[in-house]
């Protein structure tokens, strides 16, 4: 091992060794990425049969930046236009209000749309899984219930599950396939990650990590249905390094081209952050720095890279978060454990001499 791996691996055992205790449960994944190579580990519990980099995590709203590259996709192919609204897809919106939204507000939590479709409530039919029985037609339904003051807001960040959710139909009506189909046509099977996928196979199955919430009690793995697009899919730290290496144009993908119009911010929350298309941007002491992170009641994740040092993170935990911890960290007012060691990873990655 490199002195290098050492000193990543010390780092995040340093941080970690923190929380041992509170998260005796919990098996984290992690990855890093440099111009000489990559470096995948594992802390926690380890499961029988699964090495470090092959355990399959839920990555909840990472999958909002593969929907958004499955978006400039489109777009590259003339299919679409990112400043399409939303009717023009979806003709039964049309003199709607909630028709009038454009595809680059949804990628960019502009539109106005809240968190959760207001009729999402009266489908749960466990608490557990809250998006089960959410379908395409219960989704259409809630856009009828927007009126014009309920989009008073657009224009404005919002976070918004549904935004997303409602991103991800567009696109599969656009393509005439379904969202996974769709998936895989536009970005896991040119991107080669082979276990990043919605449904798990025969071979993955074994793989996929039992998850807890932040109690570690044991919980059930989400079903989103029809708000697939704002985080159904799952992954590996392995399958996500590679999609980083992707982005930061380390090798010849034609891909890498596609998603660079991903990069470039869209929406100026205040002078520090932005957002791309999937793509929240921040800067810290004039260095940029592309992220997502992801929650579920029983996982949670984040992605990140710098791009002028063509390095990158992985985190991958099998503890989720409470709706309202969900919340907050949606808009920057709580971190998650994920969030804090990407962030030790990223300042070692960046500024190596400086604590």
């Amino acid at each position: 091992m490199s002195t290098n791996q050492l000193r990543f691996r010390s780092k995040a055992d340093e941080f970690l060794g923190r929380y041992a205790k509170k998260l005796a449960h919990t098996t984290f994944s992690i990855g890093v990425l440099t111009p000489d190579g990559e470096e995948k580990w594992a802390f926690g519990p380890q499961l029988d049969g699964i090495q470090e980099a092959d355990g399959i995590y839920e990555i909840g709203s990472i999958t909002k930046v593969m929907t958004a590259s499955m978006l400039s996709g489109l777009a590259a192919e003339g299919k679409l236009r990112i400043e399409d609204e939303v009717q023009t897809h979806l003709p039964e919106l049309q003199g709607m209000p909630a028709g009038g939204i454009t595809l680059k507000e949804l990628a960019t939590h502009t539109s106005g749309l809240p968190r959760l479709p207001l009729n999402l409530r009266k489908n749960v039919t466990d608490q557990l899984n809250p998006y089960q029985n959410y379908t395409a037609t219960d989704l259409l339904k809630a856009l009828n219930l927007i009126r014009p003051d309920d989009l008073k807001r657009k224009g404005t960040f919002e976070y918004s599950n549904y935004g997303y959710g409602l991103l991800g139909h567009v696109l599969s009506t656009v393509a005439k396939q379904p969202y996974e189909q769709l998936f895989a046509e536009q970005i896991a099977n040119p991107c080669g990650l082979q276990d990043t996928v919605i449904e798990l196979n025969e071979q993955q199955l074994p793989r996929l990590m039992p998850v807890y919430n932040e109690k570690g009690k044991p919980v059930k793995h989400w079903d989103l249905n029809a708000m697939a697009g704002a985080g159904a899919i799952r992954s590996t730290v392995a399958d996500l390094l590679h999609f980083l290496r992707i982005q930061l144009g380390m090798g010849n993908s034609p891909q890498t081209e596609r998603f660079q119009a991903c990069h470039e911010p869209k929406h100026e929350l205040n002078p520090n952050v932005q957002i791309g298309l999937g793509w929240m941007i921040r800067t810290r002491e004039e260095k940029r720095f592309h992220w997502h992170n992801g929650g579920t009641y029983g996982s949670t994740s984040f992605i990140g890279f710098h791009k002028e040092s063509r390095t990158g993170v992985v985190v991958l935990a099998n503890t989720g978060i409470g709706a309202w911890t969900h919340v907050l960290a949606s808009f920057g007012l709580r971190k998650l454990i994920v969030d804090e060691l990407a962030r030790v990873l990223l300042q070692e990655l960046v500024n190596p001499n400086k604590d």
